[in-house]
């Protein structure tokens, strides 16, 4: 391994490697993060947005079993609650069903809290054991999240009870409906039309401006395509990296070494450099993520990702470049 770092090549090598590998493991987060951006610009509102209105209805039960049979997110809104730390009523949202993402972003604290709260919410929770509670109607509520906003105070006193909360529950009992039916995928006049004639409601289309994002599942999509691209770089760069080292290999293969042997020797090295560079670019997210005000999260999970990149990697990137390696001839190739 001695003197490896020597080579231009090998630091080319490495820096491709980081980059390929920074695209590789932030692709789906970079998505996320323009599509919370485009969601700002509309406001956080749907690209298919309905109103519904049922007054008076006598099986609060049956209709929330046939709301959750929609298409979309649908959301009871007007609602309020008493927020006993300001001994005010506040106004809040509930979940019915939630089968798309929300248009802002949440940072979850517990999957089994209740209740998402607006980041200026926070300062009416109280904390115990590193966990969020928030007092309403007498009640301690875990907070499940907080919903986060950077460039407007719009979803700030936001409080939005979750599908598993009792606030959830309670509206089985509830006679009057206000809601909110919303998608970015699927128009579902059709749905709600056919609803409202069977529970004698009313709805209307909520009309506002809206950017298309992407299409369903295009996070993913773009997710592979940033992946292939990776690969590929790495590929390319470490093919240059072994025809950079020819006369080395050649000097190798004359004093004995076999095909396989030197593909454990390039192995090992590529190790090495992928390590580096893997180990480069996570230094670099902590930094972005604790300086620059960028959410790049670091957790076990991008590490055990880390580790398998690395090894995975590494095989890849070396196997074409030894095979094309190993047919340097003496007769052929001047040292």
């Amino acid at each position: 391994m001695r003197g490896l770092f020597r080579h231009l090549s090998t630091w080319l090598l490495l820096v491709g490697i980081a980059v390929s590998f920074f695209a590789f493991l932030n692709a789906a987060s970079i998505y996320q993060q323009v599509e919370y951006a485009i969601s700002e610009v509309n406001a956080y509102n749907y690209k298919y947005m309905y109103s519904i209105s049922l007054l008076n209805t006598s099986d609060g039960e049956k209709v929330i079993e046939k709301l959750k049979k929609l298409p979309g997110n649908i959301i009871v809104t007007g609602a309020y609650v008493y927020l006993d730390s300001l001994e005010q009523y506040q106004e809040c949202e509930v979940i019915i069903k939630q089968a798309e993402p929300l248009p802002y972003m949440v940072k979850v604290t517990n999957e089994a809290g209740e209740i998402y709260v607006g980041k200026e919410m926070l300062e009416q929770c109280i904390t115990e054991n590193g966990e969020y509670y928030i007092s309403i109607d007498g009640n301690k509520l875990l907070v499940a999240g907080v919903i986060e906003s950077k460039k407007t105070d719009v979803l700030n006193y936001k409080l939005l009870f979750r599908e598993n909360s009792e606030m959830a529950e309670q509206l089985t009992k509830s006679d009057a409906f206000s809601m909110e039916c919303n998608s970015n995928y699927t128009d579902m006049k059709q749905e709600i039309s056919d609803f409202c004639k069977e529970m004698h409601a009313e709805y209307s289309s909520i009309s506002e401006r809206y950017i298309e994002v992407g299409s369903q599942n295009a996070d993913e999509k773009f997710y592979n395509t940033i992946t292939f691209f990776a690969i590929v770089n790495c590929i390319v760069i470490s093919e240059f990296w072994i025809l950079r080292r020819k006369k080395e290999v050649l000097i190798r293969k004359i004093f004995g070494y076999s095909d396989l042997k030197l593909f454990f020797l390039f192995y090992r090295q590529m190790l090495l450099v992928s390590s580096s560079a893997v180990v480069a670019v996570l230094l670099i997210e902590a930094c972005l993520s604790r300086f620059a005000l960028i959410d790049i999260s670091i957790d076990i999970q991008k590490a055990v990702v880390s580790v398998l990149f690395v090894v995975l990697v590494s095989f890849v990137l070396v196997l074409t470049p030894v095979y094309k390696a190993a047919k340097f001839t003496i007769d052929k190739e001047a040292i």
